[in-house]
């Protein structure tokens, strides 16, 4: 598959330009320049790795997360983290528990205020 412009790569990975572009400005991305005026030219492989920062980013990864394992995003995202093959992907475990005691605190949170305010409008709690 040849390079296509950002509009064309982003409509075949299902995002943005301005997304790819925010990538690019995180150094997930790096499209070689067209000498026909200098547009991005996105390949096949730059279309995978953004597939695997939406699919990081949907497990609640950040791009700051993502851009500290940068170098992993050739590979496929494994379908478990549980046997890290690599001192970077150990860092993106870590990386990942950090993230699922966040939404650990954060649905605690919600589940306290949705029962206080149950409470309040005299709702049986979960």
């Amino acid at each position: 598959m040849g390079g296509m412009r950002i509009s064309e790569a982003a409509r075949a990975a299902g995002t943005t330009p301005r997304a790819l572009r925010w990538y690019e400005q995180h150094g997930l991305l790096f499209p070689p320049r067209s000498g026909d005026g200098g547009y991005r030219d996105y390949d096949e492989r730059a279309l995978r790795r953004v597939r695997h920062i939406q699919e990081l980013l949907s497990l609640g990864f950040t791009l700051t997360d993502v851009s500290d394992f940068a170098d992993l995003l050739d590979q496929e995202v494994p379908g478990s983290f549980a046997d890290p093959v690599s001192p970077v992907c150990v860092r993106a475990v870590d990386r990942a528990r950090e993230r699922l005691k966040v939404l650990d605190e954060r649905i605690a949170a919600a589940t306290e205020l949705r029962e206080r305010l149950a409470a309040r409008l005299g709702v049986d709690p979960l």
